[in-house]
């Protein structure tokens, strides 16, 4: 029996869904805001008005909705990745909502979906195209805790980036067209349709909180990024031989690079790992943007200026990995590159800010988004 919706359709209702669902967040917030507002105190906030961090609600509803009409193929990759999905978004709208989630629950909540994901569907990352490590992962207990350990470590990734408005979605959404445009060469087109649904939906999300920041993310829908892109990514891999897990490394390479980055900083300078600041690269490029552009340091400009100077960096990787993306020596090296860019990039904009940040503007040493 021919299906009677085409995948157009899901795509559709995806974005109109999420659009929809966005739309009344911001025009009820006067009845939910009680519980669902993001204060505007703390060391890793930048913005100066409280607004709704529920928006990984329209994400998660546009999704459902085009489930419900999309093709049986990609409706049977989505159903179980938005079912393995609910222990890491549950966790982070609890957070949203009462903001006393510890770290350690969210973390193990996305631990838990990552679990999930494993037993639910072919998301298990049973090689890395390095010889050594690959013989470990032919354990299959081994094999399950590295992809259990990938699939949290990108959903906190995620949650680390989101720091401006529009940065960690559109980062998302820039990464989705890679992993897309590699499914595409390969010829599976059901991860192309499942790429382009997400992307829809995280893009009626985007509609509003780039770049005026009338709705943010929120742990729940940061987790929910996170787990959708590492999904995506590890199914990609085991659907096609021909493609290197290093494609997705590097079209995903802005998050890692700066969660690793911000591990080491860390632990260089004897700071709690999971302790919020504003040392992230998008927070040094932030301050010194309203540092010398003082007329433009208030309302939406800032957080524009910082988005289209780190979108590149991002649309680079997922450009890299696109290209080269059966070839893990390229890879690799390609991805090394791109870490030492940003190390760079870092330690030059610490530099400027040391010189350059009036006393009231935070110091590099006080100048980033929660682990």
């Amino acid at each position: 029996m021919t299906f009677p919706y085409p995948p157009q359709a899901a795509i559709a209702i995806a974005l109109l869904s999420s659009v929809a669902l966005a739309l009344s967040i911001v025009l009820t917030k006067h009845w939910h805001g009680r519980h669902s507002l993001d204060s505007s105190t703390g060391v890793q906030k930048i913005h100066s008005d409280p607004t709704p961090r529920i928006g990984g609600l329209a994400v998660l509803t546009g999704m459902i909705l085009a489930w419900v009409i999309a093709p049986p193929a990609v409706g049977k990759l989505l159903g179980w990745i938005l079912l393995a999905s609910l222990p890491a978004f549950l966790f982070g709208m609890a957070e949203d909502f009462t903001k006393s989630i510890g770290v350690i629950a969210r973390l193990s909540a996305t631990f838990g979906s990552g679990l999930f994901a494993v037993l639910l569907g072919d998301v298990l990352l049973e090689r890395v195209d390095v010889p050594l490590l690959d013989l470990l992962l032919s354990v299959p207990a081994l094999a399950t805790l590295f992809t259990v350990l990938a699939i949290a470590g990108l959903c906190h990734a995620v949650n680390l980036i989101d720091g401006y408005n529009g940065l960690s979605t559109g980062s998302f959404l820039i990464s989705l067209v890679g992993l897309g445009m590699i499914a595409q060469v390969q010829g599976d087109t059901e991860l192309v349709h499942l790429s382009v649904l997400m992307g829809a939906a995280a893009l009626g999300f985007f509609l509003l909180n780039f770049p005026f920041g009338k709705l943010f993310l929120g742990d729940s829908g940061a987790y929910l990024l996170g787990f959708l892109l590492s999904c995506l990514s590890v199914l990609l891999v085991n659907r096609n031989p021909a493609v290197s897990p290093w494609a997705a490394v590097l079209v995903c390479s802005y998050p890692i690079i700066e969660t690793l980055f911000t591990m080491l900083r860390r632990l260089a300078s004897d700071s709690a790992l999971a302790a919020p600041d504003r040392q992230h690269l998008h927070s040094l490029i932030g301050a010194l943007l309203s540092a010398r552009l003082p007329q433009l340091a208030q309302g939406w400009w800032p957080h524009v200026g910082v988005c289209l100077l780190i979108w590149p960096f991002v649309a680079l990787g997922a450009w890299l990995g696109w290209q080269c993306s059966g070839s893990t020596p390229i890879l690799i090296g390609s991805f090394t590159c791109l870490s030492m860019c940003y190390a760079v990039a870092y330690w030059q904009l610490a530099a400027h800010a040391r010189r350059e940040l009036a006393p009231t503007q935070p110091s590099p040493e006080q100048v980033t988004v929660e682990l």
